[in-house]
């Protein structure tokens, strides 16, 4: 199962958050969630003092952009992973949607994209543009592209000793850098106390423990203000405390990937920043 969780888009984001809360509380936190059991909470904390306490790590990430970004890791090349396109003498880069199908690009781009380089000779796109803003936009193999998956093209002549290929990455996440905390606590409000937390919420409340953290990461599909905001966006700390469940009492924030600032909020304490607050090296 761990080897299962480290090859996913986010990485082993349960060992992860064992590590950070042992760090902060020094107690030994047990990964115990083994699947056999719908309500095994993912995190254990084992505090000396006997309180029970436990954690749940949830990612706030579209099904299908997950998808798409595991595809393109399992390629073998990383992000963002190549396709030999030999016949278009350009360097190309794409943007996917999420819920591309990695592997029908990989036997159909190379045509496709041989016959768009005749098609559009010097109009080919410089940098990163929409499909739907190219020009000669109208032709077939743009209407091909789309439904490949393709959202955004980019391209540039090749230098010397270039070989021709696509770029290919995962769908991409930008706004406005006029971001605000409570932004942040609005995604915080609405991801927890919505129906796609259900399940974790039940999990906290069958748990009967006296401390039910989540620690949740924002992701490239989450709102642009939650993740952007955390990851290096917004400075300082939110100014009230989070609109919690009931069933969660304390709360965790990350951003995946890549990692970003890590935010914690305990109804004893506040917002903090963790790694300000070590209790182990």
């Amino acid at each position: 199962m761990r080897l299962h969780d480290a090859a996913s888009p986010l990485g082993d984001l349960e060992a992860a958050a064992a590590r950070v809360v042992s760090r902060l509380t020094g107690q030994r936190v047990v990964i115990q969630d083994d699947n056999s059991s719908q309500g095994i909470p993912d995190l254990r904390i084992g505090y000396v003092d006997r309180r029970s306490a436990v954690v749940e790590v949830v990612a706030d990430m579209d099904q299908e952009y997950g998808a798409t970004y595991s595809a393109l890791l399992r390629w073998g090349r990383g992000i963002p992973a190549q396709i030999s396109v030999a016949g278009s003498g350009r360097m190309w880069w794409a943007v996917l949607s999420s819920g591309a199908n990695v592997k029908v690009l990989q036997k159909r781009l190379p045509a496709v994209m041989t016959q768009l380089a005749e098609t559009l000779g010097d109009e080919a796109p410089g940098q990163l543009t929409p499909l739907e803003d190219i020009t000669l936009r109208t032709r077939p193999e743009f209407a091909l592209l789309t439904s490949l998956g393709i959202a955004e093209l980019g391209s540039r002549p090749l230098g010397p000793g270039e070989e021709a290929v696509i770029n290919l990455t995962p769908p991409r996440t930008y706004g406005s850098d006029d971001v605000s905390w409570l932004q942040v606590l609005e995604w915080i409000s609405s991801c927890l106390n919505g129906l796609k937390m259900q399940d974790v919420r039940e999990k906290l409340s069958q748990s009967n423990a006296d401390e039910r953290h989540v620690f949740l990461a924002a992701t490239f599909t989450s709102p642009w203000a939650a993740y952007y905001g955390l990851a290096d966006g917004l400075e300082g700390l939110p100014p009230q405390p989070p609109a919690l469940p009931p069933e969660i009492t304390h709360l965790w924030l990350w951003t995946v990937p890549p990692t970003g600032r890590c935010l914690a909020w305990f109804p004893d304490r506040g917002w903090f920043e963790p790694q300000y607050h070590w209790a182990t090296q």
